[in-house]
C-alpha cells in the first residue's frame, strides 16, 4: 500500500468532519413569547438566519408555490441567500448577505436574484397596500450585519 504524504492523510481523515460540520447549521427555533415577524419568500435561494453572531437555517412553510418563514421582530438581524443551480454541466452558486430590523405584524418580502456570471443579489421590502405596487421600500434594509 503506498504511502500518502502527512497533508493529503490529514485532509482525508478531515472530510468527513468538515462535511458533517457543513451540514448541522441548526433550525432556527423562536423562544418563547419572542414576537416574530412574518417574511415571503420569492425567487432563488435557501434563506438563513444570523442573529446574535450565528446561523441557523430557516423552515419553510410551502403552500403552492408561495414559501413563507418566520423571524424574530424589533432587533437587527442578518439574512443570507444561498443559491445553488446546475445544469448544462455547469454548477453555480452565490451567497448574498444583508440585514433588516423586522417588526411585528409587518410582514417582509425577500426575492433571491441569481443574475448572469454568478452574480446574486437580494431584494427586501415590506407589503404596504397603500401603494400602487403593494410593497414599500423597507427602510431598514443595510449590509450584511455578521
Amino acid at each position: 500500500m503506498p504511502i500518502l504524504p502527512r497533508g493529503l492523510r490529514a485532509a482525508l481523515l478531515m472530510s468527513p468532519l468538515l462535511l458533517a460540520a457543513c451540514s448541522s447549521i441548526p433550525d432556527y427555533r423562536p423562544a418563547p413569547e419572542e414576537a416574530q415577524a412574518k417574511i415571503t419568500l420569492l425567487g432563488w435561494g435557501k434563506p438563513y438566519l444570523c442573529k446574535g453572531g450565528k446561523m441557523f437555517s430557516l423552515p419553510i412553510k410551502e403552500d403552492g408555490p408561495l414559501r413563507t418563514t418566520s423571524v424574530p421582530a424589533g432587533e437587527r438581524i442578518g439574512l443570507v441567500n444561498y443559491i445553488s443551480i446546475s445544469g448544462y454541466q455547469v454548477v453555480s452558486t452565490c451567497i448574498s448577505r444583508a440585514s433588516v430590523i423586522p417588526r411585528k405584524g409587518v410582514d417582509l418580502i425577500v426575492n433571491g436574484i441569481l443574475a448572469d456570471a454568478g452574480k446574486c443579489g437580494m431584494e427586501i421590502v415590506r407589503e404596504d397596500t397603500s401603494k400602487d405596487t403593494g410593497v414599500a421600500i423597507e427602510p431598514s434594509f443595510a449590509g450584511p450585519s455578521c
